[in-house]
């Protein structure tokens, strides 16, 4: 666990140097080597479609059954780098990739249970 957050923290760190996608996006590959590919692929997909908000709910339930390890970061991280590959489609500038990776996490943080 502590190399999957010591791989994010330095995923998202080299990303803030650099220009767009690794700017944005943590790395799926980085955050748990456990994370199951078709599982993920799916995700992207479904985050990509008009029921957005029920794909992060299922998904946190989901993460929350088979890793109960993840926290609340590691949960975000995995749902934002699912839907890195729609967030920055070259049709979007990466001003517009921002705001909707933004969106996301505002409605991931929603989503997730308090913390106590």
């Amino acid at each position: 666990m502590h190399k999957t957050i010591l791989a994010l923290t330095a995923t998202l760190l080299l990303g803030a140097c650099s220009h767009g996608q690794a700017a944005i996006c943590p790395q799926a590959s980085d955050l748990s080597p456990s994370l199951d590919d078709a599982w993920f692929a799916d995700l992207s997909v479904r985050l990509a479609g008009p029921d957005r908000q029920n794909t992060i709910i299922e998904a946190i339930h989901t993460l929350h059954r088979t890793h109960p390890e993840f926290g609340s970061t590691i949960i975000a991280d995995v749902l934002i780098a699912a839907d890195c590959p729609a967030a920055t489609k070259a049709t979007l500038s990466e001003g517009d990739a921002k705001a909707r990776i933004a969106t996301l996490r505002a409605q991931i943080d929603e989503a997730l249970p308090p913390k106590n």
